[in-house]
């Protein structure tokens, strides 16, 4: 047996149901070694999950006898999704993606794949390398709206603004105070919201902003390159409402919004330069 048909018939074997020792493995394949294997990477990757998703696995297992279940379903993510990243956290990637095809788990908790991928991308943002290549005229303010012509933004780079279905800062305050409510009535919280997750550059904590629609529009059209006054034209022209503003008015807006991104660190300044 060449090394790639043995590693190919361990990789199979490691994807069946645990436990689970197969008397017509090669002898190049001990049996007994190969069940602990089997348990030793279930373990892996079931501990990894419940550090990456906690408030998923609360609510998973809310009463004691959903454990199993939970177990269960880690089971079946192992063997449906194997790891085909070096690291751990790659290991675990596609967990959001995995519960939103369960039709059951879904039915029941109908915001759970949300949830996962809300704490996914909190990971995502804190194990992001440290941007590198920022402007060195960067300017950590926002200009003066008549300065919007000749100003672009600057965004935090280490970022992921995603458009829920569920309004999940409401929902887990809600869990807290009542979680039997909330799964009592879980499409009291459906309604698309915009939140952004990004890594604080000042004490690189993963931090949420609920978005307002001009400041999601901003973020998505914004471009290297572009000036404030270039995006507000475009958004004019993508937002019905927005287009019977003066852009007098619109740069007024806009100021308090950038201002407030500026000091949460959404926004980190400004670079002069052409539109």
């Amino acid at each position: 047996m060449s090394l790639r048909e043995w590693q190919e018939q361990l990789g199979s074997q490691l994807l069946q149901p645990r436990p689970h020792a197969q008397a017509s493995l090669s002898k190049e394949i001990n049996a007994g070694a190969l069940v602990l294997y089997q348990e030793l990477l279930f373990n892996t990757v079931c501990g990894t999950v419940e550090t990456i998703y906690p408030l998923t696995r609360q609510v998973l297992t809310h009463h004691p006898a959903d454990e199993s279940q939970w177990r269960a379903l880690v089971e079946s993510y192992r063997r449906a999704c194997p790891n085909r990243s070096y690291s751990l956290i790659g290991a675990i990637c596609d967990f959001p993606a995995f519960l939103e095809k369960q039709s059951d788990l879904m039915a029941d908790f109908p915001f759970i794949a949300d949830l996962a991928l809300y704490e996914w991308l909190e990971m995502a943002v804190l194990n992001e390398p440290e941007p590198t290549g920022l402007a060195p005229s960067l300017e950590p303010r926002v200009p003066e709206a008549a300065l919007f012509t000749q100003y672009q933004p600057v965004w935090n780079p280490v970022r992921r603004l995603h458009r829920f279905s569920y309004q999940l800062p409401a929902l887990l305050e809600a869990w807290k105070e009542s979680p039997e409510s909330v799964l009592a009535c879980p499409h009291s919280f459906q309604g698309a919201q915009d939140i952004l997750i990004y890594r604080d550059p000042r004490t690189l904590d993963a931090r949420f902003f609920v978005l307002n629609e001009l400041t999601a529009a901003f973020l998505r059209v914004s471009a290297t390159g572009v000036s404030y006054e270039s995006v507000l034209t475009a958004l004019q022209s993508e937002i019905p409402a927005l287009s019977p503003l003066p852009m007098d008015v619109l740069k007024g807006q806009a100021q308090g919004l950038l201002e407030t991104c500026l000091a949460n660190g959404v926004l980190i300044g400004s670079v002069a330069g052409s539109a």
